[in-house]
């Protein structure tokens, strides 16, 4: 390594430079010219002159500005493209501050010259992790790298989108949401969903190892004809035993149960031939015409998927709840939920919900447990959310949202629907 002065028109960029843009050159040729560069670029010789290894925008100002040479650090050293890029990288780590993406974009190249990520921890100083996680952003579109670049999204969202950079339809929907109130939301939603389907395809995995014959949605065709006869099958949804217990369709022998799996992949649904046999019964008292079938379906498919969006918004808060209750300080407006909170009729206990609390916290710490309770209080009363929505307008429920909101949350629009619902509900009722 020495250090010397070297002709302007001698000085090679390297398209591999791991900045995306030199930005505006401006202030930064006018500086140069007046007081010259007062930081060597770092170049490497090469046969027709010398590479630039960091101080690309430097250089550039300096042609702008009209100098015929400038000072370089010469660094004889590199001789392989993967020294070159991991120079260029440590360089511009140490000097300025790379965007995720760009970081990411330097350690693909290095990649594409067979450098490992252990490697690639000792070139830079970089731990095994982030070089892993900056890398994994080149699996996002590039309209969503721009993003990143600019700082329009936060690693954490892009982080999201990579996760289901596999599925176009939710990645296009997470990607249209990220930096948005509906975000969180539509993230909890997107895992619940894959969960869903997961379960669904361990299920279909089970039963066809034990013989069942799955059919899709599709199978049965505009004419109802398909793999269900609906003279002697009827849906599991609508059978009970003669006890009026749900009736289990895999406690049943296999050949008398049809299994199909729905269009969205996240419910299969059993019909049973000849129910009676199996000592069941029909919910309702009679056999379904197909008119009732498919209302029933319908409705039961929509009930499904608002409990579905509901319980996404439910995770959502409650992910806000636990960083309520492990900050050093409520947000504003918790005096008035704890409260209405201890205020509460015991009518709101309708569901189990799982909270980590500290029944043997002291000092301020025992604060934020004492709100995380009382956040649970509220959420028992959500739970009636999906059937009647005039719940919102509880005095508990509209402390608990002030809350929330007080500590950064914004309601998901599945939420807002619900709210605006109730304030139409109470309008009419006093009508």
């Amino acid at each position: 390594m020495q250090f010397d002065t070297i002709p302007t028109d001698k000085l090679i960029g390297d398209g591999r430079n791991v900045r995306r843009d030199l930005g505006d050159l401006t202030e930064l040729a006018a500086s140069i010219k007046s007081q010259g560069m007062l930081e060597p670029l770092v170049v490497a010789p090469v046969l027709d002159g010398w590479r630039i290894i960091a101080g690309h925008r430097r250089a550039a100002a300096a042609t702008q500005a009209g100098l015929a040479e400038v000072p370089a650090i010469i660094r004889d050293d590199l001789e392989s493209t993967p020294e070159i890029v991991g120079a260029m990288l440590v360089e511009n780590l140490q000097r300025q501050n790379l965007s995720a993406v760009e970081e990411g974009e330097a350690y693909e190249q290095l990649a594409l010259h067979d450098v490992d990520t252990a490697e690639m921890a000792k070139l830079t100083g970089r731990n095994r992790k982030t070089i892993t996680s900056r890398r994994s952003l080149m699996k996002l579109a590039e309209p969503e790298q721009d993003r990143v670049h600019a700082g329009e999204l936060t690693l954490d969202q892009a982080a999201a989108l990579v996760e289901f950079a596999d599925d176009p339809d939710t990645y296009k929907t997470l990607a249209r949401d990220a930096g948005g109130f509906n975000f969180d939301w539509t993230l909890k939603n997107a895992r619940n969903r894959r969960d869903a389907a997961a379960e669904v395809a361990k299920l279909r995995a089970e039963l066809e190892s034990a013989g069942a014959t799955i059919h899709d949605e599709a199978d049965q065709d505009d004419d109802d004809e398909g793999p269900i006869d609906h003279d002697t099958m009827t849906s599991a949804y609508s059978l009970v035993t003669e006890d009026g217990d749900d009736a289990d369709p895999r406690s049943l022998p296999i050949e008398d149960v049809v299994w199909v799996q729905n269009k969205s992949g996240r419910h299969l649904e059993a019909w049973v031939r000849n129910p009676a046999e199996h000592g069941l019964r029909h919910r309702w008292g009679h056999l379904e015409t197909p008119e009732e079938r498919a209302e029933r379906q319908a409705e039961h498919e929509a009930k499904l998927k608002h409990r579905e969006a509901l319980e996404a918004a439910h995770e959502v808060r409650m992910d806000v709840v636990a960083r309520i209750g492990a900050a050093k300080k409520p947000p504003k407006g918790y005096e008035r939920l704890l409260l209405l909170a201890m205020n509460a009729s015991s009518v709101y206990y309708g569901r189990t919900i799982e909270v980590d609390v500290n029944l043997d916290a002291t000092g301020p710490a025992a604060l934020g447990q004492a709100l995380v309770l009382a956040c649970r209080r509220a959420e028992f009363a959500l739970g009636a959310a999906w059937h009647s929505p005039r719940v919102w307008l509880d005095d508990l429920v509209t402390a608990y949202v002030d809350l929330l909101k007080a500590a950064g949350w914004e309601p998901s629009q599945v939420e807002r629907d619900g709210m605006d619902q109730a304030e139409v509900d109470l309008a009419e009722s006093q009508t």
